[in-house]
């Protein structure tokens, strides 16, 4: 129990690194990793607020979806 923190910051910074690999392909995907990344890493106090910050500015970029 006492490395599961370790554990969460882990794949926190792989979904982080997943989501800065992914971003010039498409918006949308790395804001939700970065979301993900902001969930699992949440016992800690400023990783999360970046995270979100930089999803939410990724959300408010990404191209709108026709449905037309």
């Amino acid at each position: 129990m006492l490395f599961y923190p370790f554990y969460l910051l882990v794949a926190s910074a792989l979904l982080s690194v997943g989501g800065l690999l992914t971003i010039n392909l498409n918006r949308f995907v790395p804001a939700v990793l970065f979301s993900l990344a902001g969930v699992l890493s949440l016992f800690t106090l400023l990783p999360p607020v970046l995270l979100f910050f930089a999803s939410n500015r990724l959300f408010a970029t990404s191209p709108a979806i026709n449905t037309q």
